[in-house]
């Protein structure tokens, strides 16, 4: 376990069979009210809720949050899971939820502004990788919302197109067809933005 990470490192993550029979085996005992078997469940995959989360919101403070808000639903919704598809998927279906309530949550707040003169701040210039990231998660927030959604599930952590689209709640061709899209639009984003060395 890595102890500097928010969340613990996910073992078996990648979705193996064996992960997954232990996975259901988990999440039908806490539906009895195993806190034990919950937990294990939470050490599973908090760090991917958690990813996801911050790369639909971009902020550590509000993924926090939506990943906790996710994983009392799983709490509440572990005895209505029908028992098909991935777990994962499934609870990557509720973090959907939850991020996209966050999102609105935070839209609603108000920014304060900076105190008068609080732009000119300098700061050193980033380094061209910094830069380079920079672009590519602004070409990333320019994406349509599902597109991003494919390219974090799918990129971001690893999930198949067939898991993405348990998560998203689509078939996996449409999956396919979003990161198709979605490719397409971050090489035109990117293109001429290449760092030089």
């Amino acid at each position: 376990m890595n102890r500097h990470a928010p969340f613990p490192d996910i073992p078996g993550e990648g979705g193996s069979a064996l992960t997954e029979a232990g996975d259901r085996e988990l999440l039908a005992a806490a539906a009895g009210g195993d806190r034990d078997a919950f937990a294990a469940l939470y050490e599973r995959h908090a760090g991917v809720v958690y990813r996801f989360c911050l790369g639909r919101l971009g902020e550590r403070e509000a993924a926090a949050d939506a990943c906790q808000e996710t994983f009392t639903a799983v709490w509440s919704a572990a005895p209505s899971y029908a028992g098909s598809g991935v777990v994962l998927a499934w609870i990557l279906g509720i973090a959907r939820r939850k991020a996209a309530d966050q999102r609105r949550v935070s839209a609603r707040q108000q920014a304060e502004p900076l105190p008068e003169g609080g732009d000119e701040i300098g700061s050193p210039a980033p380094a061209p990788a910094v830069e380079e990231a920079v672009d590519v998660w602004a070409a990333m927030g320019r994406l349509p919302e599902g597109q991003q959604e494919v390219v974090l599930l799918t990129y971001g952590l690893g999930l198949s197109c067939q898991e993405a689209g348990q998560a998203l709640g689509v078939p996996a061709g449409t999956v396919k067809s979003r990161l198709h899209a979605a490719r397409a639009a971050l090489a035109r984003a990117l293109e001429g933005k290449a760092v030089q060395p």
